[in-house]
Formats: structure tokens, C-alpha cells, sequence
């Protein structure tokens, strides 16, 4: 069975709306971090296991189908690795650093959490874990425009200095 669970983080474009009217738990909650939030979404889900995935990804039709074959089976891995299709400003990227892009998006909640840092959050993996790779791919709309990737870039900028100024690193104008 579905167990869908959704962390909103004071969004405004209709998610709340959206979740409402949907078979989901909704959950609101203050920003602390990607992996924090996440973590926080894991404690409320009924199930062993959790496919992770953000709001702008989305499973292809292969994908589904090996989830679904592989969850048949008694013997479960760990983790699963799941390869990722981005699409930047309307554009699927096929060569270059962002394919073939493998992340582990599924994984046992008892075993695994996510590492609690400001950006580009991580799983905790550790040698013992058992991981298998997937068939399909998620397909990743990172960047409808080239000013939303600005934005973001922006953001994470602003996450960086944040974590660099807490942990005491000064910066000088050269830098």
C-alpha cells in the first residue's frame, strides 16, 4: 500500500492546496535543512522502506515497474540507486556530469537517515549496506529557466556562507 507523505516548508505555489485534495499526509514544517526535513518526513511514514524523491522528479513508467518487481521479492537490499534524467530549460541533458547521474533514493529507514548538513544533503551509507541499482530512471525537471537556476545557484551560495560563518571560516574580499 501508498503511504505518501509530503514536508512542506512554507511553500507557495498550491502545495498545501494540492495535498489536501490528495491521499497524502501533509505535513507543514519550518525550514532546518534539506536533510533534517527529510529525516523528519521518514518518522512519519508507515513503512520499512522510503523512496525520497523532491517535487520537481518524477519516476518513468520502467522505473514503476522494476520498484514494483524488485518489492515482490522476500530478500530486500539496504538501498536501491536510482539514475537520474535532468531536464534544464526544456532540454533532456544526455552527455556530461549530469549523465549518467546515480543517488540512492530508496532506502531502509531503520538503516539509513540522511546526514544533516545545509546543502547537497547525503545518506549516511556504510560499508555493511547491502545497495542494488534500479532500472528506469527519475526524471529530474531541475531548471525550467536559465533565471530559476540563478535563483538557485543564489540560494545555495547563501547556504554555503551560512555554514562556513557557524563553523567560523572567514572570508576575505579576494576569496
Amino acid at each position: 500500500t501508498e503511504d505518501l507523505v509530503v514536508v512542506d516548508s512554507g511553500s507557495n505555489d498550491g502545495t498545501r492546496e494540492i495535498c489536501l485534495s490528495k491521499p497524502v499526509h501533509y505535513l507543514q514544517k519550518d525550514w532546518e535543512g534539506y536533510a533534517a526535513n527529510k529525516n523528519f518526513g521518514g518518522l512519519h511514514t508507515s513503512h520499512d522502506y522510503i523512496l525520497s524523491i523532491d517535487s520537481d522528479e518524477i519516476l518513468s513508467d520502467e522505473l514503476i515497474k522494476s520498484i514494483q518487481q524488485e518489492f515482490a521479492k522476500k530478500e530486500l537490499k539496504d538501498a536501491y540507486e536510482l539514475n537520474f534524467l535532468s531536464n534544464y530549460c526544456g532540454k533532456w541533458i544526455r552527455f556530461g556530469s549530469w549523465n549518467p547521474e546515480w543517488h540512492i533514493r530508496i532506502f531502509n529507514k531503520s538503516k539509513i537517515k540522511w546526514q544533516v548538513q545545509d546543502v547537497h544533503e547525503t545518506l549516511d551509507i556504510m560499508p555493511t549496506h547491502t545497495i542494488a541499482s534500479l532500472k528506469g530512471k527519475i526524471l529530474h525537471y531541475s531548471y525550467p529557466t536559465v533565471e530559476k537556476h540563478l535563483a538557485k545557484i543564489e540560494h545555495y551560495t547563501t547556504l554555503f556562507a551560512e555554514r562556513a560563518f557557524k563553523s567560523g571560516i572567514k572570508s576575505t574580499i579576494l576569496k
